[in-house]
């Protein structure tokens, strides 16, 4: 199994946000909203043990509530040149605390993190090589106008990863409230 680290967005939120996707289709893959999140950090595979110390070093991390907004869409290219639609995430400095504070508790049990400069965004959608560009103009179009302020976040959540039916399917194991809820 594979491991993360992240935060949801309320129901009502990751609901709407549907309305920006693309049209489902050959070798384009939707999201669905229940499956919708903010990573801080991805973990990868972990057995048990480990498991059981990255849950325990979660604990120990002190963080605040905090509020995000969600403005505007955008697309990452994939190694294999298939593309990821996301939405954008702003309003950054809770997030950008917890992320670091979750890194350092990550990194204190010998977790490696990933190097990559930290992007937080919402997973909306992903293309296959050969999905027609004007799928992704469409999205970029209509998701020029999305926009969700004052988000709170309060918790974050320690996720296991598998594939069910070769679609990535993400299960809380563990949830973590933050101290001054």
């Amino acid at each position: 199994m594979r491991y993360f680290v992240a935060v949801d967005i309320p129901d009502s939120i990751a609901t709407s946000l549907v309305s920006y996707q693309p049209d489902s289709g050959s070798k384009i893959r939707l999201v669905k909203p229940n499956q919708m999140h903010i990573t801080l950090h991805y973990i990868g595979q972990a057995e048990v043990e480990t498991v059981s110390k990255i849950s325990s070093s979660l604990e120990k991390v002190q963080a605040k509530s905090f509020t995000i907004s969600l403005n505007g869409v955008g697309t990452f290219s994939t190694y294999n040149k298939s593309k990821i639609l996301w939405a954008g995430v702003s309003n950054l400095d809770g997030l950008r605390d917890l992320y670091l504070a979750v890194g350092e508790a990550l990194s204190e049990i010998g977790i490696q993190l990933e190097q990559r400069k930290y992007k937080p965004h919402i997973t909306l959608a992903r293309l296959g090589k050969g999905v027609p560009s004007d799928v992704t103009q469409d999205f970029m179009a209509k998701g020029s106008s999305l926009d969700y302020q004052d988000i709170k976040i309060s918790e974050y959540i320690l996720y296991k990863s598998s594939q069910v039916n070769g679609v990535s399917h993400y299960e809380p194991i563990k949830r973590f409230s933050f101290n001054n809820n």
